[in-house]
C-alpha cells in the first residue's frame, strides 16, 4: 500500500522541499487525478567556468493503472 502524502502549500504558493526516491516516484495531480512515475539521477557535467559540475536528470511517464484506480476512487467520493 502506497503512502501518500498530500502536499499543502504555504502562503508563498510553495511545498515545503521533499528529497524524492530516485528510482520510483509518482505524482498524483489533485484537480484531474493523472499519475506520472518520475525517475531521477544526478549527472556529472564538465563545463568550464560552472561553479556546481552535477546536475539532476528527471524522466516521467504516464501511470494509466494509477490514474485509473485514483480517478474510480474520487468519482465515489
Amino acid at each position: 500500500m502506497p503512502i501518500r502524502k498530500p502536499m499543502i502549500e504555504g502562503d508563498n504558493g510553495w511545498t515545503d522541499w521533499i528529497t524524492p526516491n530516485m528510482a520510483h516516484y509518482s505524482l498524483e495531480c489533485c484537480d484531474c487525478g493523472l499519475v506520472h512515475t518520475l525517475e531521477f539521477r544526478v549527472v556529472a557535467y564538465d563545463l568550464p567556468g560552472t561553479p556546481n559540475p552535477y546536475r539532476v536528470e528527471f524522466r516521467a511517464r504516464r501511470n494509466m493503472r494509477a490514474t485509473g484506480q485514483v480517478r474510480r476512487y474520487k468519482k465515489r467520493t
